[in-house]
């Protein structure tokens, strides 16, 4: 194998042979790579946007070990001679040199660089006498530099400038087998053209005149180079011969050139940060505290439904400049005569800090039940405690704790089922879940296409005189499939509610798309575990379930030019479903299972050039235990 990118392996045949998933892929470079060749390992980097953790894929068994979390290290080179691992580590708005021993999980800080300064694509010499790589100074100004390693572990930092490169990146200089070059790539000519460097003069050689760019080459045995060309299709390895040019022509800069024409526009810049003087702009030293610095954001008027009416009124919005903390609130009156006039008033309070969330109503009202059948207005009052904790959070896992009290009083309806009459008016719920997410997806996919997320809730209703405890867990697992961005997906979900069964609290309930014609929630909403498609919202009662759904997302079409700057649309995705739902298993002679299939199209519109929508039609039918069949179509436009 002569190249390794992105968890695969490219052979000289042409052949790609799978290794392993980077999980939290950079953008460009997707991760950092060294390889041990003696002992067939290659080091990687996962969760690259964030903490970086480092892994290591060994090549004779294919099993990949995780060595450390957190280490936020890149640029990872390997060090043949001693078995050291070498790479680049910010932290503290600082860039420095690190070398790591087996095991590879306590990083040594070699030299740190000032401020602003940085150290990037570095490499060792075939001997591992000299590190190389590209310093960029506070100015932007850039340059290839190489150190003695052995200066190094003695925390000498001296370097040799091999090459200057003022404002032009110099990118992925590696050297050649008999360490006589350097080889890598920059933007002098306007396109990334390669260069090698002499190190024993310094000359710099052009080796390319590229018209879309060339990128990280490797020198191959036999006086060759791979690379890789950018083009329409994306990054191709290719391979070219090694042959200095004399003829590099620069692509002409439209901005240089009326630069050229206009030489005072050099003279219009804003002045040097240095001349600015900050203690002489500063208004308050201090601690800073949020609700003291709370002032009104906004305030305007809003139109909500309330029921199957309408109310007018208006919203307050209140913060302070970080938005640490937050109190909204709104106060609406529906007109309708027909309504009893204690149901008339509406108002809301959410009050957020950090995280925490208290939020209390009275009559609930909401915009979106102007606009279809799925209803979140309530009659009576409710108050809502809130406190969601991030236990894990990087690129692509997460694991959230929520816990929540809640109080109602007045209510005619369930808060969770608008179509079941509440038998207690008055009642408290605490409610706790805790979450997990580890999802990923390929390049141009339209959401993500593989890996699990669960939940496990439970919630204590009480109602005076009687409890209603419930638990419920939700567990979903994606898989892709040959086809690019298509992805599989088998979502499932069991509970339990215990209780007087004769009582309303003392079951789950499920039914329909649950989509408004216009809406804010997720658009997908077939797959919650309360939805069942092709029957009514809440019909279908269960004390304890077990329901499984398989769901295919097909690959996403894409639009080149459909609409105009006002209204355009940028894809559109079929994705098909079935599921089946047990009831009342517990339960011989009210035990069911009901079955259903359906199809929902999404087509994803930007309104005004940066609101992006979603619109979506979907189609359903369902069969009940006595083979009954019910359908059900659904039309929703998602604001986000």
């Amino acid at each position: 194998p002569w190249a390794d990118i992105t968890g695969l392996t490219i052979h000289p045949d042409g052949r790609i042979e799978h290794l392993a998933d980077v999980e939290g892929g950079a953008l460009y470079y997707v991760t950092s790579l060294a390889f041990d060749a003696a002992g067939r390992r290659l080091f990687f980097t996962t969760n690259n946007n964030a903490l970086r953790a480092l892994r290591v894929f060994h090549l004779d068994t294919h099993r990949t070990d995780l060595l450390a979390r957190n280490l936020r290290i890149g640029d990872l080179v390997f060090n043949q001679k001693d078995q050291s691992l070498w790479g680049i580590r910010h932290a503290d708005g600082q860039s420095s040199i690190v070398r790591l021993e087996s095991p590879y999980r306590a990083p040594q800080v070699l030299h740190s660089f000032p401020y602003s300064g940085d150290l990037a694509n570095i490499d060792l010499s075939p001997d591992c006498e000299y590190l190389t790589g590209s310093v960029v100074d506070v100015t932007g100004r850039q340059k290839l530099v190489r150190f003695q390693t052995a200066g190094l572990r003695h925390f000498d930092a001296a370097s040799e400038t091999l090459q200057e490169f003022e404002f032009n990146s110099p990118g992925g200089f590696v050297h050649s087998p008999d360490g006589a070059y350097l080889y890598g790539s920059t933007y002098a000519t306007g396109v990334s053209n390669l260069f090698r460097i002499e190190l024993a003069s310094h000359k710099l050689e052009a080796l390319s005149n590229s018209e879309t760019g060339l990128f990280r080459p490797l020198p191959l045995p036999g006086g060759s180079l791979a690379a890789f060309e950018y083009t329409s299709h994306g990054f191709l390895p290719v391979k070219l011969p090694v042959k200095v040019l004399e003829d590099v022509n620069a692509v002409p800069y439209l901005g240089q050139s009326v630069v050229d024409k206009y030489p005072q526009l050099k003279t219009w810049k804003l002045p040097s940060r240095a001349e600015i003087k900050d203690l002489e702009l500063r208004t308050y030293a201090g601690e800073y505290k949020p609700f003291r610095n709370m002032r009104m954001v906004s305030m305007y008027p809003i139109v909500q439904g309330y029921k199957d009416t309408a109310a007018g009124g208006m919203r307050f919005d209140f913060a302070d400049a970080l938005s640490l903390s937050r109190v909204s609130g709104t106060a609406t009156f529906s007109p309708d005569a027909s309504l009893p006039l204690k149901e008339r008033f509406h108002g809301t309070l959410e009050a957020n800090y950090w995280d925490w969330s208290l939020s209390a109503y009275f009559n609930r009202a909401d915009f979106y039940d102007l606009f279809g059948p799925t209803k979140v207005s309530r009659r009576g009052f409710g108050v809502l405690a809130d406190r969601r904790k991030n236990l894990i959070y990087d690129a692509q896992r997460r694991l959230d704790f929520d816990v929540s009290l809640a109080g109602y009083s007045g209510l005619d309806r369930l808060p969770e089922y608008q179509n079941i009459v509440a038998s207690h008016s008055r009642f408290l719920s605490g409610t706790t879940a805790l979450s997990y997410s580890n999802l990923q997806r390929t390049l141009g996919a339209v959401e993500d296409e593989k890996g699990n997320l669960w939940t496990m809730n439970a919630r204590l209703n009480y109602t005076g005189p009687s409890t209603f405890p419930r638990m419920w867990a939700n567990y979903d697992r994606g898989f892709l499939t040959p086809l690019r961005n298509s992805s599989l997906w088998i979502r499932s979900s069991a509970g339990r509610v215990f209780g007087n069964q004769g009582d309303p609290f003392a079951s789950f309930y499920f039914g329909g798309f649950g989509n408004n014609w216009v809406d804010k929630g997720d658009f997908s909403r077939y797959r919650e575990y309360y939805s069942f498609p092709g029957t009514r919202l809440n019909a279908l009662g269960a004390r304890d379930f077990v329901k499984t759904m398989v769901e295919w997302n097909l690959p996403p079409v894409r639009f080149r030019a459909v609409g105009g700057t006002g209204l355009y649309f940028n894809w559109a995705r079929l994705s098909l479903f079935s599921g089946v739902l047990g009831a009342n298993l517990g339960d011989g002679a009210q035990r069911a299972a009901y079955e259903d299939a359906g199809a929902q199209l999404d087509f994803r519109l930007v309104w005004f050039t940066y609101l992006k929508s979603t619109f979506s039609v979907g189609i359903a039918a369902a069969r009940d235990p006595q083979g009954r069949i019910g359908s059900e179509k659904m039309i929703s436009l998602k604001l986000n």
